[in-house]
């Protein structure tokens, strides 16, 4: 007997990962342990988290050190350059109702003299010390004070720099000359790389949350009730229905996968070798390295598998020969698959 997963065994092996959401705006602590950089492709220029004039470089995911702008220029992040800066995450903060001394609003340890709107002065707490608003005076952190400052993603960000959407493989963000930020979509079939910055073939992009193809559980009028239906996106991934009632289908199913060596049927609601189920997405999922049937006619065509993609196009084996799916090799002796025959 074939082997498969059957729909009983697939619904105990579902589970969700669980990444936080990034809303709106995304905000970020001075003193998270995650580095910023792990939003930004390779290359990325931005602002030092809690400075106007240092900048830092994102490379794989982790910060370097930049440049810094000098005199009274600031990083200006339309155009990301140094150049004269307003946006009030560089400006001083006095107003007319600020008391003399005030902290900065984008760090713990720069503070400023103020008189009114007027900045009469500015300068940096000592080494290892922050600025207390309440008593306006540096101090060192204790179990009373410590440094909790925020700030948006796009008050660091240059305009039109991408930013990676952790729960959407095909979206990522932007940040507008007004530093608002804005949600934009990579073109069908393609998916968010975020070290490169492009969007390129999905199967080349590690993707733990595949977006939710619209009307993929039916419809108001046909809903899809307690079934496993294609995630549209793999070979293995499916998406399971739960059932919500007649007309009610569910706007947000759970995603699950097959193991390596299976692809979903969704006509047998099972998990089944790989050469037994058609399948139009990249055939090499799952798949680090080695060779893949190709569903051509006549099981004598292969696929080049790199890093979980095909390379290239099919190749056929040469001499006539029979493409074997068990060795992976061209072989004399007639091979015979359900999607190549």
């Amino acid at each position: 007997m074939k082997s498969v997963f059957t729909l009983p065994t697939l619904l105990v092996c579902l589970g969700i990962l669980y990444t936080p959401a990034l809303g709106a705006n995304i905000k970020w602590s001075l003193v998270s342990d995650e580095d910023v950089c792990s939003l930004f492709p390779n290359g990325a220029q931005l602002r030092k988290p809690g400075s106007c004039q240092e900048t830092i470089v994102c490379q794989d995911g982790k910060s370097t050190e930049g440049t810094s702008c000098t005199g009274t220029q600031g990083f200006k992040l339309d155009g990301g350059k140094c150049a004269s800066v307003t946006d009030s995450y560089c400006s001083h903060g006095c107003t007319k109702n600020s008391p003399t001394w005030i902290g900065a609003t984008r760090n713990c340890i720069d503070w400023y003299q103020c008189d009114g709107s007027k900045q009469v002065s500015s300068g940096t707490c000592p080494t290892k010390q922050v600025f207390n608003p309440t008593l306006e005076k540096c101090q060192y952190p204790d179990a009373d004070f410590v440094c909790d400052k925020v700030y948006d993603i796009c008050d660091i960000t240059p305009t039109n720099t991408k930013i990676w959407d952790e729960d959407n493989c095909h979206k990522y963000f932007e940040c507008s000359t007004k530093q608002a930020l804005e949600l934009k979509s990579c073109p069908t079939g393609l998916y968010y790389d975020k070290r490169s910055g492009q969007c390129i073939a999905k199967a080349q992009v590690e993707c733990y949350k595949h977006p939710i193809p619209e009307g993929v559980c039916g419809n108001a009028k046909l809903a899809i009730r307690d079934r496993f239906v294609r995630d549209q996106a793999t070979c293995n991934g499916y998406f399971y229905c739960q059932d919500k009632g007649s007309g009610i289908p569910d706007t947000n199913p759970t995603w699950g996968s097959c193991t390596k060596s299976y692809f979903f049927d969704e006509d047998l609601q099972a998990c089944r070798p790989r050469t037994e189920v058609a399948c139009t997405e990249d055939r090499c999922v799952g798949r680090p390295s080695g060779f893949e049937l190709a569903p051509i006619e006549g099981c004598q065509h292969y696929l080049n598998c790199v890093n979980g993609y095909t390379l290239g196009e099919p190749i056929k084996c040469e001499d006539d020969k029979y493409f074997d799916a068990a060795t992976e090799e061209c072989v004399a002796t007639k091979k015979s698959y359900p999607i190549c025959s």
